[in-house]
């Protein structure tokens, strides 16, 4: 019995010390600089750092690592131990996203683990201010938008070239789609690098609920994830779709189209607006109101 107590309390003062130990480390400050305690207040690390970062709140928390500068170099150590994952050599680290950050050295990129190995050579080129849109070469899904040359392309976790460095810039990746430019003209591609839809537009906006907004010389339409025109480029506005219908405007005057294109309401209401769930109500010039539901027929008029 006296045995088994013993063993129990080993294993019990054992789990603790492992609890203690695996927890992270506290950063403090000292005229300026900043090093590490342990939870029970033990410095692990003297202070020397002129900056860190232990947590990013725009993106994923770097709790198992931190990074450190000395004289604007980074590097990483072990968010628990505070053992030097890689040399303080980097000009920048970003926040790690998808289990990899980016890093720049002798102004190129590349990526690095939390192991601090880096996963493949760096090689990509600095981005442009027009190049990255909402990415700044971070993984995520699995896929980062990277340039050489300033020329943009899109790599898998292993370097893999997904899409081919030939762009002029490569928006954010958005239900499987992203923006490409060529030029001054914009098209898509999907995940796999396939075009499907050749840059071609003045204009494209980012796909939600499966349709894109696409400009024309002043005008707007949709497609949807195989390139068709869904909604005519011919409106001066278009709102997102809702419950089925999107809001268009061509000049003052406003209606309704469905999600095949058809036009439900008629464009000749001065103001439009959705009363409750199944309800819009659309207001003329003269102040008549007129109600429909959502496939567009007429419920009731009234004047205000």
């Amino acid at each position: 019995m006296k045995t088994i107590i013993k063993t129990t309390a080993i294993a019990i003062c054992t789990f603790i010390a492992t609890a203690v130990q695996a927890q992270q480390l506290v950063v403090f400050k000292e005229n300026g600089k900043a090093g590490f305690k342990d939870q029970s207040g033990k410095v692990i690390i003297a202070p020397k750092y002129d900056d860190y970062r232990t947590k990013d709140a725009s993106r994923t928390k770097d709790d198992e690592v931190y990074r450190v500068a000395i004289n604007e170099k980074w590097g990483l150590i072990d968010g628990k131990t505070g053992k030097e994952l890689t040399s303080l050599k980097y000009e920048k680290i970003n926040a790690f996203s998808d289990g990899l950050a980016g890093v720049l050295l002798d102004l190129k990129w590349g990526f690095i683990d939390k192991n601090g190995k880096e996963v493949f050579p760096l090689k990509y080129d600095e981005p442009s201010a027009d190049g990255v849109y909402g990415l700044g070469y971070d993984f995520y899904d699995g896929i980062a938008v990277v340039s050489i040359g300033y020329k943009y392309g899109v790599i898998d976790k292993t370097g893999k070239e997904i899409v081919p460095f030939k762009y002029h810039s490569i928006g954010e990746f958005s239900e499987g789609m992203a923006s490409i430019r060529l030029a001054d003209k914009f098209g898509f591609v999907n995940k796999n690098g396939k075009e499907i839809v050749p840059a071609k537009y003045d204009d494209v906006q980012r796909f939600e609920d499966g349709f894109a907004k696409v400009s024309l010389a002043g005008k707007w339409g949709t497609i949807d994830k195989t390139g068709k025109e869904i909604i005519a480029v011919k409106y001066d506005d278009i709102h997102d779709f809702n419950r089925g219908l999107a809001c268009v405007g061509i000049g003052d005057n406003w209606g309704y189209v469905d999600t095949t294109g058809k036009e439900v309401i008629p464009l000749k209401f001065e103001e439009t607006f959705w009363a409750d769930e199944n309800t819009i109500h659309a207001r003329k010039a003269d102040g008549t109101v007129v109600k429909f539901d959502k496939k567009g027929n007429e419920l009731k008029k009234e004047n205000r």
